[in-house]
């Protein structure tokens, strides 16, 4: 109990509160299996179990990612999980992702298009899209904070699934999970993290890449550019948007600017 009172000052940027609330809901759903233990279905406690090791052993939210890919679910047909932040413009923002990706999978999506991402944060409901339109099937989970969507959790499954094959009853506990994995991308984008960022574990390649990002290019062109595939500039540039603690490319190109990672040609200069 009292993890529950111990700082409800600011109970939601709390971690004892947070999992106080993933207890909660691990005996919700203890109290469905009694209620239902008269049907042929079983739900075990084995399938909680993972979830909860996924965050609590993830140091951020690549990790949170990997961990539900290898070994986070009781399905291991699993081939990636990709987490997007809703910002202030009514986008969802890649923030991080593991495994196989999607062409549609793109740095930004507007939550207002017709898609299983937009539609899953819009109606805060999970959606399953087995249409096989991007090469894979897409498992869209709505993460919700106090019943208001903050993002959405994206599972990539081969193509030849075309059903929902996780317990529709873990469906809250997973929403809660990876609302709580990017707690931090809310704070950075709130510009309230304490975090000192300095750029200083950026390769070479991908500073060449926010040199590109500032110019305007999308992926397409900087792997042109560079002569890379675009799947790399996308890796790459999940790996930017963590490096600098921000949730797309222009934030990107701007912190590195700021920080001095990258400068712009100086038009004026007198020789």
């Amino acid at each position: 109990m009292y993890m529950a009172i111990c700082c409800m000052d600011n109970r939601h940027n709390c971690p004892a509160y947070q999992l106080t609330l993933l207890y909660e809901q691990v005996i919700h759903l203890g109290a469905f299996e009694m209620s239902t233990a008269v049907s042929n279905e079983t739900f075990s406690f084995d399938n909680i179990e993972p979830l909860l090791d996924a965050l609590l052993n993830s140091e951020n939210p690549v990790s949170f990612c990997r961990a539900i890919v290898h070994n986070g679910l009781p399905f291991d047909g699993i081939q990636g999980c990709h987490l997007f932040f809703l910002n202030n413009s009514s986008n969802l923002a890649l923030v991080s992702g593991y495994g196989k990706q999607t062409e549609f999978l793109s740095d930004e999506i507007s939550a207002w298009e017709d898609n299983a991402l937009s539609k899953s944060v819009r109606t805060k409901t999970e959606v399953f899209d087995a249409s096989g339109e991007t090469g894979s099937s897409l498992m869209s989970i709505p993460l919700l904070r106090d019943k208001i969507p903050v993002g959405c959790l994206v599972l990539v499954f081969p193509v030849e699934v075309k059903t929902n094959p996780i317990d529709e009853r873990l469906m809250p506990l997973i929403s809660k999970l990876g609302a709580h994995a990017l707690g931090g991308v809310q704070l950075i984008d709130g510009k309230s993290s304490s975090t000192e960022i300095s750029g200083d574990e950026l390769s070479y390649r991908q500073i060449e890449i926010l040199k590109l990002m500032d110019k305007g290019m999308v992926n397409a062109q900087i792997a042109a550019e560079l002569i890379v595939s675009e799947s790399t500039i996308r890796q790459e540039s999940v790996r930017i948007y963590r490096a600098l603690g921000v949730p797309n490319r222009a934030e990107a190109a701007r912190k590195a600017l700021t920080l001095g990672i990258i400068r712009r040609p100086n038009l004026y200069t007198v020789e």
